[in-house]
């Protein structure tokens, strides 16, 4: 009963209690500071896994242009691909695998197909690391496959 007096006293002034808006700034501000703090975090952590990733790219890629040059010594596949892969953290790894092909059979690099031809080989270089930003840890792996002949 005393709500409703009170409701009808404030509509009688013209609701002059609810028309000061000192103040009102700092509560909308209050109200938008978390969702806007919560963007930030994110893009900064997108972009931080961005720059880990294409880091971790740029020393595969090497990797496998050191394979398009004629380098076919897996362990020099590896050094070269961590040695352009920049800051990379101690969870880091790369490895580099030789597959041969008979048409689309594996096969043996050292031996000829049964129609006496050689086999298709490739080379795959492929890099992965725990990926530690502001929104904790995570895997990220990347590849590239090289056909040598």
């Amino acid at each position: 009963m005393r709500i409703v007096h009170w409701m009808k006293s404030l509509a009688r002034r013209g609701g002059a209690g609810w028309r000061d808006e000192k103040g009102a700034a700092l509560v909308e501000f209050g109200l938008i500071a978390p969702v806007i703090a919560v963007i930030v975090l994110g893009v900064i952590n997108g972009a931080t896994l961005m720059l880990a990733y294409n880091a971790m790219r740029t020393g595969v890629t090497a990797g496998a242009q050191y394979v398009m040059s004629g380098g076919q010594d897996l362990p020099t596949v590896q050094t070269v691909a961590m040695s352009a892969w920049s800051g990379h953290s101690s969870s880091a790894s790369v490895t580099a695998t030789k597959m041969c092909l008979c048409g689309s059979s594996s096969s043996d690099c050292s031996v000829l197909c049964p129609d006496q031809s050689v086999p298709q080989a490739f080379i795959t270089v492929s890099a992965s690391e725990t990926y530690s930003g502001p929104s904790g840890t995570q895997p990220i792996a990347t590849q590239e496959q090289v056909r040598i002949r």
